[in-house]
């Protein structure tokens, strides 16, 4: 049955031929001698941006509305805290989590302009010798619910409040066996970066991270926590995916992108490439190697270095949008190898091809990339990103003699200001969008209207749909009749469409109430989405006497 909600809101699409073209404006969010542990978000209820981050002993938050930034300190008291998060409940008020350096995480809640704090997870230590608490993703679910997962060297665990209470102990997602060792020298394989979370609309977790021999998938999704392989090799030199960064795309799909490396038995990397892994059924996965080539952004080892700092979204076309940096590689005179990550490129699959480009061009000579955000796909058709960049003086090999670390906002001009007109729909009959009274042996023509907005030329399943009264749907065809089967009634792009009429006088199965639907749905995949943001219908009753 389609909903009662007449129309749903159809989230924004990305013009790929707008994004590099857009004035792109810069805000600088901090600058500071010394590197900060941040977090950001964009806050669609508010239309802001929001950051939060420690510095000098004070966790600060920070939002910017296109105009002008606001500043706020939330704990002046913050030198023993961890990295914080940050999240928007679904009023689009901010909460922060951070971990204590011990075994604690607090919750830092913003309502009516003041900030209060409360312990949501206390670790007893007595009970679990050998695991920390250490946040390394944390997500918000459909249902306002909060999920995190914390790592140490060899263990992942899970956090939730979705019962309604927080976790009074830590749900061990997996850890890694003692026997687990390097077959070569004998040490213990450990986790490697922060694991990436990802919840779906059920509110499942699936979580993706990788040691020094495999990168490993992690679900809850059948009840309890299934794991498997994406890499696995038994080389020690070979880093399958460092620092991977698991999305779900508009299918639900698990979707990977992470840094593929290769050193030498030295330690010095050799060489290493940005690839993307996209989950093809319930096993396997299929995989693309993006880029596997610096772009202008190079040491004295040459080219062959890029993939890190990586982000990914998804579009409402289900592109995925992906941000990441090159690699300087150079070695010394002494041999000692030294690596810069640097720049921003932007990677899109378009027509079943990727297109690579530089957004923020850097000289490996003074200036680095620390890590990058990419934040949202907006109406304006291009991204917001945020990047932490450092700009050096000195040499590499002396430590350098002063740096400066620069917290930038990258948005597409006007992006705060612009409005997005969403597709609007109508079914009508008699010139009535009301139920309308009819004969049993007349028939009668109904026509539909659709204004396609600023949704112009996107792909999308068109249904015409009528429920009889003894609740059966069937669905109407270009040839003019009515099937059961659930099929679309046309699949294409959306254009404005003045007025198309049709005519029914099949009312074989005797009077009652028919209710009549058209609906677009620019998830197209010839099903009725109707969970799906990009859902809209509209609905006409007519009621046939004897």
């Amino acid at each position: 049955m389609f909903k009662s909600t007449k129309y749903l809101t159809l989230l924004l699409t990305l013009c790929l031929s707008n994004l590099l073209s857009a004035a792109i404006h810069t805000e600088l969010i901090f600058s500071s001698s010394q590197s900060q542990s941040f977090d950001s978000q964009f806050n669609s209820v508010k239309n802001i941006l929001g950051t939060v981050f420690n510095q000098s002993s004070k966790l600060s938050y920070v939002t910017f509305n296109g105009n002008s930034s606001q500043n706020e300190t939330i704990s002046s008291t913050s030198s023993s805290l961890a990295e914080p998060f940050l999240l928007y409940d679904l009023q689009g008020n901010p909460i922060v989590y951070v971990a204590s350096k011990n075994k604690e995480i607090f919750q830092f809640s913003k309502l009516n302009n003041q900030w209060s704090q409360k312990t949501v997870f206390s670790l007893d230590q007595n009970l679990y010798p050998n695991l920390y608490v250490k946040i390394s993703d944390i997500k918000i679910d459909k249902n306002g619910a909060i999920h995190i997962i914390c790592v140490t060297d060899y263990t992942v665990f899970y956090i939730t409040n979705s019962s309604g209470t927080w976790n009074t102990n830590p749900e061990i997602v997996e850890t890694l066996s003692e026997n687990h060792v390097n077959v070569e020298f004998g040490f213990r394989i450990s986790i490697r970066g922060l694991p990436s979370l990802a919840i779906d609309n059920s509110g499942k977790a699936h979580i993706a991270y990788s040691t020094t021999y495999e990168s490993r998938y992690l679900t809850n999704q059948s009840g309890s926590w299934k794991s498997e392989d994406i890499f696995r090799d038994t080389n020690m030199d070979y880093w399958p995916a460092e620092n991977p960064v698991l999305r779900l795309d508009m299918n639900q799909t698990p979707t990977i992108v992470a840094t593929e490396m290769d050193h030498a038995i030295t330690g010095s990397l050799t060489n290493s490439n940005l690839r993307y892994l996209s989950r093809n059924g319930k096993q396997g996965w299929n995989s693309t190697i993006i880029a596997e080539s610096a772009d202008s952004y190079v040491g004295s080892d040459g080219n062959k270095y890029t993939g890190v700092n990586t982000t990914l979204l998804f579009d409402e076309q289900n592109r995925p949008h992906i941000l990441f940096s090159d690699i300087a590689s150079s070695h010394n005179q002494q041999g000692w190898n030294y690596t810069k990550n640097g720049q921003i490129r932007l990677a899109y699959l378009d027509n079943q091809k990727w297109q690579v480009s530089i957004l923020y061009q850097q000289s490996p000579d003074n200036s680095e990339m620390l890590s990058l955000s990419l934040e949202k796909i907006d109406a304006s058709n291009s991204i917001h990103y945020i990047a932490l960049e450092v700009l050096r003086v000195g040499n590499v090999y002396d430590l350098y003699d002063s740096e400066t670390y620069n917290l930038k906002y990258f948005y597409p001009d006007s992006s705060f200001t612009a409005s997005f007109q969403s597709p609007t729909l109508q079914i009508t009959a008699n010139k009535s969008q009301s139920e309308i009274s009819l004969s049993n042996n007349n028939g009668f023509a109904f026509s539909v209207q659709l204004n396609a907005g600023d949704s112009s030329g996107t792909p999308a399943d068109w249904w015409l749909a009528r429920l009889s009264p003894d609740n059966q749907l069937s669905y109407y065809d270009l040839a003019g009749t009515w099937r059961a089967e659930e099929k679309a009634t046309y699949q294409g792009a959306l254009i404005d469409l003045a007025s198309f009429s049709i005519s029914d006088s099949d009312f074989s199965l005797g009077p009652g109430k028919y209710v009549y639907y058209f609906a677009i749905d620019t998830n197209m995949n010839n099903k009725v989405d109707m969970d799906d943001s990009g859902f809209i219908y509209d609905q006409l009753e007519i009621d046939v006497s004897q």
